[in-house]
């Protein structure tokens, strides 16, 4: 939702064809860049501490750009920063999301099987 409305903000801003493709390389870059590193921070790192600080982060950035940009302080150059630092902190979030998910599910099946199965059993009642 925010790369849609990122994307629709920067059209206001400047409606340059490549001043708005930035947006979705601002986006999109740091996946590329901290995919590794994030993985190796949610390997030291307690996973849901790490989580709720970045989950945290992203909150306290996403306000500070809401703010910018309710006052019409919005610039093509402060959307690609903020697009750029919401997207990292996505990306440093996805490896400790994914093994959360994993350990939450019993070993010995698919995660995504074994937490259906879960939510059916708790559905009827059954433990």
């Amino acid at each position: 939702m925010y790369s849609a409305a990122s994307g629709w903000l920067m059209t206001s801003l400047n409606p340059d064809p490549l001043i708005v493709s930035l947006v979705q390389a601002a986006s999109s870059l740091p996946i590329f860049l901290f995919a590794i590193p994030a993985g190796a921070l949610a390997d030291i790192f307690d996973k849901r501490k790490f989580l709720l600080v970045v989950e945290s982060l992203t909150t306290a950035v996403s306000a500070v750009y809401a703010v910018i940009v309710g006052f019409g302080l919005a610039t093509p150059g402060n959307l690609l920063l903020f697009t750029f630092l919401i997207g990292a902190a996505g990306a440093l979030t996805v490896p400790a999301w994914q093994a959360v998910v994993a350990a939450a599910c019993s070993k010995g099946r698919s995660a995504a099987s074994d937490c259906r199965q879960q939510r059916r059993r708790e559905r009827v009642g059954a433990r």
